[in-house]
């Protein structure tokens, strides 16, 4: 921030940081995606993405009342961590069972 923007910007440090880890959990997480479109698995695909929303509100009404502004960020960092761990499951168990990429 400080490259990029003067002193007032500083307070939003912490949230682009935890805005940028979120979105490189949610690139990782558009590579499962792609891989399960590309494998006709769109149930599969459609639960995935109901996981991401839930975990999403869940973590957003647990975590905002506790921290504030910041807890959004959390909320969506969560969110895609847990689909990002999510979709290593689900490789490995296809992976697992013969199936290939």
């Amino acid at each position: 921030i400080p490259l990029f923007f003067n002193k007032t910007f500083q307070p939003a440090e912490e949230l682009i940081t935890w805005q940028a880890v979120g979105d490189a959990f949610k690139v990782l997480c558009l590579v499962f995606g792609f891989l399960i479109v590309l494998k006709e698995k769109l149930k599969i695909y459609l639960l995935f993405e109901l996981l991401l929303f839930s975990s999403m509100v869940f973590f957003s009404y647990v975590l905002i009342p506790k921290y504030g502004t910041i807890g959004a960020n959390y909320a969506y960092t969560l969110s895609y961590v847990l689909s990002f761990i999510s979709g290593l499951f689900f490789m490995r168990y296809y992976l697992k069972n013969g199936h290939k990429l």
